[in-house]
């Protein structure tokens, strides 16, 4: 994450590297989502998608704070997502 940020120029090699980083840890993560309960793939990526704007925020967060609580909040923000969240985004962009 600290490399994406520093090198906010998408241009820049570190930068694509860091961003390429990013897109396999959702891909990933929709893929474990897709096998663990049959979501359909637009609506397990979209949930990963979540999950992982959930993961940076604790990640930026928890030095801030000088605390995990901001993993453990997150956690709770996705335990306590509709199971049913991502269908009705999914499609509108």
């Amino acid at each position: 994450m600290n490399t994406w940020v520093e090198t906010a120029d998408p241009d820049r090699p570190a930068h694509r590297v860091a961003a390429g980083h990013r897109h396999q840890v959702v891909v990933c993560l929709a893929a474990a989502l897709l096998a663990a309960d049959g979501r359909p793939e637009p609506e397990s990526a979209e949930l990963a998608r979540r999950i992982v704007l959930l993961t940076d925020g604790a990640i930026v967060t928890a030095p801030r704070e000088s605390t995990a609580a901001p993993a453990a909040a997150a956690r709770a923000i996705a335990a306590a997502l509709p199971a049913d969240s991502c269908a009705e985004t999914v499609g509108r962009g």
